[in-house]
Formats: C-alpha cells, structure tokens, sequence
C-alpha cells in the first residue's frame, strides 16, 4: 500500500497491506513492480534516494504434490526451488500439501540524525527505522547467543520475521554497504550485523498434510467457534470482543474451507493465507462477559 501497516501478535496477521492471488511468476513480478513504485524515498544529507520506511511483499504457497515430487523439492536448494517453481512443478495429483512462506524485504538504511540532519516527520521517520533495526540486531543476537527469550515482538519488523529468522526457515542476507570513507562507521556495522547474521543456524524440514486431514481440521474448528457464536448470540452478547474475534476466525476458517475445496477440485490456488485458528474455550469467553 505504500502506507504503515499494523501486525496482530496473537496471529502475525497483516493488518492495512494489500493482500491478491497470484497463478504464476508474471503475476509475482507484477506485485513486486506495484510495491516498488509505492516505495517512499526523500533526500538526506546521507543519502539523496533515502527509503523512508522498510518494504515486505510476504507469499503464501500452497502446492498440491504427489509423494515424488514432494521427496524431490524436499532436496532442492532455494535457487533450484524457484527455478522448479516456475517451471511448473507445483503439479501432480497426489493428495499431499505443501504450505510454505517467502519473505522478500527491503530494509531501510540506519542514517545517523546528526549526520542526515533531518528535521520533522523525517526525523520521526528515522528514528522509527533506527529502533526496528536495533530491535533486529538484537533478535539476531538473542538467536546467535542461544537466548530463552527472544525479543521479538518488540518491533513490528521482527514480529513479521519471526517465521524467517526461527525454526524450519531458510534465511538469505544481503548487505548493501557504501565505499565512502566518511561512512566507514555505518559500513562496518552493516558488515558486523550481516556476520552476526550468518552465524545463525536453522534445520529445515518440510511438512506436508494430506487434504482429507486438513479439511477435517478446520470443519472441527469451524463447528467449535459456531458453537461459541451461537452461546454468545443466545445471551445478547455480540457487542464483546470476544464475538467479534470469534466472528473473525470463523470467517478466515470458512475462506481457508473453499480454498481447500478448490484445491482439491483441481484449481490449484497458490497464494493463500494462512488460516487463523483462535482456540478460545468456553471458559474464556464467560471471564470477558458482563455480569
């Protein structure tokens, strides 16, 4: 959108970005195109094409495969999965699915106030970048130090990228450094962040459900937010938030339903998003109640 997004921390939700369903790579490059020219740029004293805010374009894939084909992108590397993909390997008639993300993300430069002596909503702009960024370095330290606890929702940048810095991820880091003497202190941070960030270590596996399971698992999830509905409706209660998260989680759950049935008809959809599942019991739903 070109315009600051929120991210829901129960679900890392995107709230105010533009969500569409792509079928091929040229729909992709399309998307990719629409945000770059959204992108907002002023000149500094650093910088005369400085970014202003920090860009992501975040996929969704849901491939439908076969148990061969499955095993073989299972041993692909990242540039042999996206020449696969675009050569069409997302085919087959197996009842196996494989759900995968791809984060492309643009970071903003750290400029230094005193030297880009920016003034107004430029300086707010720099030090909301500022503080993502060291929110981020300090996610890559907790990760690299092995840290029980991760800093992660701090900022909105690192809750976002919480999926592509943990766990069954697969992380690619470009650093982009200037030459100039007089920047040699911002150069030498950038090249220490990206050496932190190499030394981070992840396994990668991919996981895989059959539609007949998935499908099961939303119409049981889907029966038990009706069931809450129906309770809070039959006691006038539709004005507390709990209705309307439940509400909202009924209506992902039924999207993500059709989805899956179209799938399975054939018409293979490869830009989803993910279902959100708000498991919220009886009891929970009776302490937001008024008496």
């Amino acid at each position: 959108t070109g315009q600051a997004v929120s991210i829901r921390r129960e679900t890392g939700a995107i709230a105010g970005a533009v969500e569409a369903p792509f079928s091929c790579m040229e729909q992709v490059e399309e998307m990719l195109r629409v945000g770059h020219d959204r992108k907002r740029f002023a000149a500094t004293e650093m910088n005369e094409r400085s970014s202003r805010s920090h860009t992501a374009l975040v996929i969704h894939v849901l491939q439908k495969l076969n148990g061969e084909k499955l095993q073989k992108l299972s041993e692909l590397g990242p540039s042999s999965l996206c020449g696969a993909l675009r050569n069409g390997a997302t085919g087959g008639g197996g009842d196996r699915m494989l759900r995968s993300q791809l984060h492309l993300v643009d970071l903003a430069g750290s400029e230094r106030v005193k030297k880009s002596k920016v003034e107004g909503i430029r300086l707010r702009e720099a030090v909301g970048i500022n503080s993502s960024l060291m929110v981020l370095g300090k996610v890559i330290s907790g990760l690299v130090e092995g840290k029980s606890h991760v800093p992660y929702y701090e900022s909105k940048l690192t809750t976002l990228l919480k999926a592509a810095f943990g766990g069954n991820s697969r992380t690619t880091v470009v650093i982009n450094c200037r030459a100039d003497a007089e920047h040699g202190d911002e150069t030498l941070q950038s090249m220490r962040f990206g050496e932190r960030c190499a030394m981070i270590s992840n396994s990668m596996r991919v996981a895989a459900s059959s539609f007949s399971t998935a499908l099961e698992a939303v119409n049981k999830a889907l029966s038990t937010v009706q069931g809450q509905l129906t309770s809070l409706e039959a006691r006038n209660k539709q004005h507390l938030p709990s209705y309307k998260a439940l509400l909202h989680s009924f209506q992902q759950l039924d999207r993500k339903r059709r989805e899956l049935l179209e799938i399975n008809a054939g018409q293979v959809a490869t830009c989803v998003e993910e279902a959100v599942v708000m498991k919220m019991s009886g009891n929970q739903a009776d302490e937001e109640m008024e008496p």
